[in-house]
């Protein structure tokens, strides 16, 4: 009976320091596993790239401020387009569709920011499409039968003195039209110097006479600012002071 006794004794012993033993091994085992993870973090981006570039190649330069090769979430970063010469900035592409020039980006993912650049015109093309005066004929007694001459001038200012100006050359030239004329006479590229703060583009309209011509011309200009870049429209120089309506389509180019 005693030895049986001291048999169950030594189970229970064995039993409970085995139970111990498995306990602090799972704890240790399951501290372990929390503090690795613990530290792991989640895992997120820490940085992000901006991408500059200019288009076309060659037609200016793009700069960051600050420039750096990545920058934290948040960022924000001020880029500039620099045109070379010949071009102009038009717009941004990519992270910005903007027209402004410098432009700010906030950054929170990668980007990438073109600026585009346009070539700017040194020459105009005018097609003239419309004339019209209440003048008449005088040396035949008021005959509204006039005999039209168009031409156009193109006048480049720069600190208020004219740089160069260039003729169209007659665009029109007509007997015995009426008062009114309304078609398509083209012009060819007519050059000017591109560096000028003014561009002027005026109608010159003579009534052809036998013994003098007389000027019936409108009375002031269409004025145009730099940049001159490949651009096309309608102008009007609708009287004035003169004694002609023209209208005509004008489009910048390079030459």
């Amino acid at each position: 009976m005693k030895n049986a006794k001291l048999i169950l004794l030594a189970a229970s012993f064995a039993f409970a320091t085995s139970l111990t033993i498995s306990c602090s091994s799972d704890n240790e085992e399951n501290g372990g596993g929390n503090e690795i993870g613990g530290g792991g973090g989640g895992g997120g981006r820490n940085t992000y790239t901006l991408d500059v570039e200019a288009y076309p190649y060659g037609a200016g330069t793009v700069t960051r401020n600050p420039a750096q090769a990545a920058y934290d979430p948040g960022a924000r970063v001020t880029v500039t387009a620099t045109p070379a010469s010949g071009y102009a900035f038009s717009n941004w592409r990519g992270a910005s569709n903007s027209t402004s020039n410098p432009i700010t980006i906030t950054i929170n993912e990668d980007e990438t920011l073109t600026a585009v650049f346009t070539q700017i015109a040194n020459a105009v093309i005018i097609t003239l499409r419309y004339w019209e005066t209440k003048e008449t004929d005088g040396l035949l007694g008021g005959d509204k039968d006039l005999d039209p001459r168009i031409s156009f001038n193109v006048i480049a200012r720069q600190g208020g003195k004219t740089v160069s100006s260039n003729s169209t050359g007659a665009l029109l030239d007509r007997d015995n039209v009426g008062q009114t004329w309304s078609g398509s006479a083209k012009s060819s590229s007519i050059p000017f110097i591109s560096s000028a703060d003014e561009l002027r583009i005026e109608a010159v309209v003579i009534e052809k006479d036998p013994l003098a011509n007389d000027d019936i011309s409108p009375g002031y200009y269409s004025v145009f600012k730099p940049p001159f870049v490949n651009a096309s429209g309608t102008a009007t120089l609708d009287y004035g002071s003169g004694k002609s309506k023209v209208r005509y389509d004008y489009e910048f180019v390079w030459r």
